[in-house]
């Protein structure tokens, strides 16, 4: 069944993210691992937080939307640079609706969520994104 395989390809992409990724299980058991960007977009139902390791280069970025809104919104990021969606759930191969963020993204110096720097992303209902930063 086409479902079962797009199933497949979204279990086999998340396995590659973590293989791939230091920042989802270096610090797995350690705070450090963890930082909260915002927790309290009660309204919206989304989280924003980074998984890390001791080296800035591995941090993630992650974004969670448990509604099935689409929301455009501008977040605080850790670093100054550019910022690639490395996973979405809700990629068309995986069955979603493929609302993402294609083309990179540039920070901009502006204070959102406690950071001096932040992002303008859309955020795809029923999803989880990541994203990885090149600094600048």
């Amino acid at each position: 069944y086409d479902i079962h395989k797009k199933m497949q390809k979204y279990c086999k992409a998340l396995n590659k993210l973590y293989i791939e990724n230091p920042a989802l299980y270096k610090l797995d058991y350690n705070p450090e691992g963890f930082e909260w960007i915002n927790c309290t977009l009660k309204d919206e139902s989304i989280v924003i937080f980074l998984r890390k390791t001791k080296e800035a280069k591995d941090t993630l970025l992650v974004v969670c939307n448990f509604t099935p809104v689409v929301y455009e919104k501008e977040i605080g990021v850790p670093y100054k640079g550019v910022y690639s969606e490395i996973f979405n759930s809700d990629d068309k191969k995986f069955g979603g609706s493929g609302v993402g963020n294609k083309r990179a993204k540039k920070s901009v110096k502006k204070k959102v969520d406690g950071r001096e720097n932040s992002l303008k992303i859309k955020i795809p209902p029923m999803a989880m994104i990541v994203f990885k930063c090149e600094e600048q």
